[in-house]
């Protein structure tokens, strides 16, 4: 409610900073549009995780590295910083996560082959990778009007549940309040409603911040609670975003390009560019990752072996692999190539 409320309101100070995107080049939406959806996000579940403060799971060093995160991408969002200088933001940052917080990934899983793989002094460099990963990954998604938040939302809802079925409800506190907020950011994102397009944006402040509070709480879940469920349940709960970055880069260098040069070339494109609508392009790749979170969480229910999960994981990543590859990106296209949204 808070985030629905404050959203027309900011508004007014976005346009007055300069903080709007504007169509033109790579991007094709109508008019000028605030880039503040990642302001209201943080300052909601800033202000309601303050009313329950203390509660299991809520912490301080959690907003402490939103809030950088937010700040470093608006600032991005209003002169374009340089990738190295986004990137070594991000790095510090997942740092201070798993240095100073203590959020970090100690093992892979049990295998039958290998037994428990611990992670050992690797421990915190797979950590800072991984978030820096899934922090990059939720800010190339958003290249559709609520696909992003869409994705999160339903990743941080497969998160809930599997601690619902784990008797942890306390620690859902912070993940529950930071959903509700994306919603209410939703409401004035996701296209659903008529033809009212997007009335803001969550910026690269708003989908960085997004990607870290998402590791961040799978982390937790995973690790620091204890809970038992092995790291390849979490795995299949974030595929779509991992899938689709490690595909992306892959086949970046593949064509000869660094991994890091930005292209229309997202599953979310492709889908656009033979004539299927942005909207349902997004309610598309949003049910995909509910089915992948509910791979991850049946197969975890029914006691699956983790070598099995991580199998089907692997055919899951090769297959969207092949399918982009081979397949999709070769489609004849029915939109022009500038008439598909920037990613």
């Amino acid at each position: 409610l808070i985030v629905v409320i404050v959203i027309p309101f900011l508004r007014y100070p976005a346009h007055l900073a300069g903080l709007v995107d504007r169509p033109g080049g790579r991007k094709d939406h109508d008019g000028e549009v605030p880039l503040t959806g990642g302001v209201a996000i943080l300052g909601a579940f800033v202000v309601v995780a303050m009313w329950s403060w203390g509660a299991p799971g809520v912490d301080p060093h959690l907003v402490a590295a939103l809030a950088v995160l937010l700040l470093m991408g608006t600032l991005d969002d209003r002169v374009h910083l340089a990738a190295p200088i986004r990137l070594g933001v991000q790095v510090l940052v997942a740092i201070y996560v798993a240095g100073m917080a203590g959020i970090t990934i100690s093992h892979l899983g049990t295998f039958p082959a290998t037994g428990k793989i611990e992670l050992g002094w690797l421990e915190v460099p797979f950590t800072v990778l991984c978030l820096v990963g899934l922090i990059n990954a939720i800010n190339m998604a958003d290249g559709i009007d609520g696909l992003a938040g869409g994705m999160v939302a339903v990743m941080l809802a497969g998160l809930i549940v599997l601690a619902g079925l784990l008797g942890l409800w306390p620690w859902t506190l912070p993940v529950a309040v930071l959903l509700a907020a994306i919603v209410g950011f939703l409401v004035w994102n996701f296209p659903g409603f008529g033809a009212r397009p997007a009335q803001v944006f969550l910026g690269d402040a708003g989908s960085m911040m997004l990607g870290l509070a998402l590791g961040w709480f799978a982390i937790e879940l995973a690790m620091v609670q204890r809970a038992g469920v092995p790291p390849i349940v979490f795995a299949w709960i974030l595929a779509v975003p991992v899938f689709e970055t490690v595909v992306v880069m892959i086949r970046r260098v593949l064509h000869g390009f660094s991994p890091l040069h930005p292209d229309r070339e997202h599953l979310h494109h492709h889908l656009v560019r033979i004539g299927v609508s942005k909207r349902l392009v997004t309610i598309l790749i949003v049910a995909m990752s509910l089915v992948g979170a509910a791979i991850g969480i049946v197969g975890w229910v029914l006691a699956i072996p983790q070598w099995l999960l991580f199998a089907l994981f692997l055919a899951a990543g090769f297959g969207h692999l092949a399918a982009m590859e081979f397949w999709l990106s070769r489609l004849p296209g029915i939109v022009a190539p500038e008439e598909v949204p920037e990613c």
